[in-house]
């Protein structure tokens, strides 16, 4: 394995063309890659292996990560209630 994408189970909107535009960026050349919506850090998120051992006990909150612009294609959602589930789901 030489990366993991890492995405959240509650966002019912997550594109496959940001996990797509997240993996081309890895590929690219960098190891902290995460999709941003509006200018703000969000999911899919990709760590290179390389840098699985650099990951602190707090998380990546503080870490310096490569921002992939997917405002085009909307925000995952975020889904912690059955009302917050968009409709097609319900």
């Amino acid at each position: 394995t030489e990366a993991a994408v890492v995405v959240l189970a509650d966002g019912p909107d997550l594109s496959p063309v940001a996990v797509d535009r997240v993996v081309e960026r890895w590929r690219a050349g960098d190891n902290l890659v995460a999709a941003s919506y509006g200018g703000s850090r969000g999911h899919p998120l990709l760590l290179a292996r390389a840098r699985w051992g650099d990951i602190p006990d707090e998380g990546l909150r503080n870490r310096e990560i490569r921002l992939v612009p997917c405002d085009d294609l909307g925000a995952p959602g975020d889904v912690d209630r059955p009302d917050d589930l968009p409709e097609r789901f319900r």
